[in-house]
């Protein structure tokens, strides 16, 4: 069970949303909304360990915790890949930091379709296929937790199709999805809740 009791976030002279309470059981996908700029990346990155709350308190299984960082696998916005190495490389390189099996990256390339794909560098390939090998390490990882940061990015219906299939298996094992995302997607699989972030009053 994930619970976040009063999370705040404040710039010098702006206090970014109002605070934040939330329950989130295993098994769960909560989407995260609200109009640009209102902070649904920051709690995201607060949740991940990236930035620091300014107060509030987050509890994993009742446990007060700085982050989920160690639960938890974070994929931003911004690609974390390195443009002067193949896919492959990338991969495997993400896979020696955390310490994860090797005969995993090859799992995750044929589910991502990324196959015929992994010998070529992060430049040469399109959109689409950065953000597949960007979400190739949720197949990578054990983290229990998912916190995705515009997770259809780029991808075609076919490849959100497979992506929310990803989501359906995750959930059935008992993990738990957080992310955001600008569209509103419908599922027969399993259930979006959804949590709105409203702006700071005051």
């Amino acid at each position: 069970m994930l619970k976040v009791n009063n999370l705040q976030f404040e710039y010098p002279e702006q206090k970014l949303f109002s605070p934040i309470n939330l329950e989130v059981k295993p098994g769960s996908c909560l989407q995260l909304i609200g109009p640009n700029g209102i902070g649904k990346t920051t709690v995201l990155k607060i949740l991940a360990g990236v930035t620091a709350p300014r107060r509030g308190r987050i509890l994993w299984h009742n446990q007060a915790v700085p982050s989920l960082a160690p639960f938890a696998q974070y994929l931003g916005h911004s690609l974390a890949l390195k443009n002067q190495l193949s896919i492959l490389e990338n991969l495997h390189y993400y896979a020696k930091i955390i310490r994860a099996p090797a005969d995993r990256i090859y799992q995750a390339c044929k589910f991502f379709d990324l196959m015929h794909l992994q010998e070529k560098w992060i430049d040469a390939l399109s959109a689409g296929q950065k953000h597949r090998c960007q979400l190739a390490k949720l197949l990578i990882s054990d983290a229990r937790i998912w916190l995705l940061d515009e997770p259809y990015t780029a991808l075609d219906q076919t490849h959100i199709n497979q992506l929310l299939y990803l989501f359906e298996t995750f959930l059935a094992e008992g993990g738990t999805i957080l992310f955001t995302s600008h569209q509103t997607l419908s599922t027969k699989q399993f259930i979006i809740n959804t949590y709105e972030i409203k702006q700071h009053e005051g």
